[in-house]
């Protein structure tokens, strides 16, 4: 492990308190050889900013949509692992120089070094009741959470926690880490409503799902 992670890992279980690092509040896709040409890069380098999230650091900063990351204090960025990690190995409270590609040329900004908010609350909830998704351990996701699973690109929705090994959504091929998406025509943001969603009885469950970058659909008849 780097050293200057063990340090902020040392100095936090010092002070009797939970390990938590720095937040960016933003994720892209690595920039490849075509990106780099089509934005006016001379080589492939840094995160093509997709996503920021409302109110985070990056937005703090003044990032954008359509942005690269190339830099971070510094060091060069070629993927989101190495993009984590320098943020990671920061200090709350702190900042971070960051340069960015935007409109043709540099620029730099400072970030502010956030701990990721827990908005909302994970919930975690264990569902019962006579439909697929029964015994299942299901939660909500933050940056926060999102953060402390690893979870790259995903800082909303409700992700399967925990699934049983001999339970109906196990032998429908549902698999931890995936996230809910749709069941029937209720979009699903909260556990509560999968809750409510569960609750009614269906001759017919429909449930869509999010597992990486693919959407799966499944038809189950009660």
């Amino acid at each position: 492990i780097p050293s200057n992670m063990v340090e902020r890992i040392v100095e936090s279980a010092l002070n009797d308190k939970v390990v938590v690092r720095p937040w960016l509040g933003a994720s892209g896709q690595v920039v490849t050889a075509d990106i780099a040409a089509s934005l006016g890069l001379a080589r492939p380098i840094g995160i093509l900013i997709s996503h920021i999230y409302p109110n985070g650091p990056a937005a703090k900063a003044g990032l954008k949509v359509g942005d690269v990351l190339m830099k971070i204090d510094g060091w060069e960025i070629y993927d989101p692992q190495s993009l984590r990690y320098r943020i990671a190995t920061g200090k709350i409270g702190g900042e971070a120089a960051v340069t960015v590609w935007r409109d043709g040329g540099a620029r730099d900004l400072l970030v502010p070094l956030l701990s990721p908010p827990e908005d909302p609350p994970r919930n975690l909830t264990l569902l019962a009741g006579k439909h697929p998704l029964t015994g299942l351990t299901i939660a909500n996701l933050s940056p926060a959470f999102s953060e402390e699973l690893g979870i790259e690109g995903e800082d909303r929705g409700v992700i399967i926690a925990k699934i049983p090994p001999a339970s109906p959504a196990r032998r429908l091929g549902l698999r931890q880490g995936d996230i809910l998406v749709k069941i029937g025509d209720t979009p699903i943001a909260r556990v509560s409503d999968v809750v409510k969603a569960t609750d009614t009885p269906r001759k017919v469950w429909e449930l869509q799902i999010k597992r990486g970058d693919r959407i799966i659909g499944m038809r189950i008849s009660a």
